[in-house]
């Protein structure tokens, strides 16, 4: 019988702990929760920026396309300019 009590001491005190374990471990936010809201936090800060970046790269591109159409008229202009000194 007593072989049996301390067993069931033993028993009940590792239940315990492992009890005890768990409550602490569930009561603490885990690493990977601080991870997903630092990342929500920046999926967040990125969508209130994407408005802002798309303007930035429509605005880029319409500076990129006159500056092509530029260096095109400069060239059309190269071309006629070295036609009339060929024939004249």
């Amino acid at each position: 019988i007593a072989t049996m009590r301390a067993s069931l001491v033993g028993n009940g005190v590792i239940l315990l702990i492992l009890v005890l374990f768990f409550h602490a471990y569930s009561a603490f936010p885990s690493r990977t929760d601080e991870r997903a809201l630092a990342n929500n936090e920046k999926y967040q800060l990125l969508k209130q920026l994407l408005p802002t970046l798309r303007e930035i790269a429509v605005e880029d591109k319409l500076i990129e396309e006159k500056r092509n159409q530029e260096v095109m008229t400069a060239f059309n202009n190269m071309k006629e300019l070295k036609e009339i000194l060929r024939s004249g």
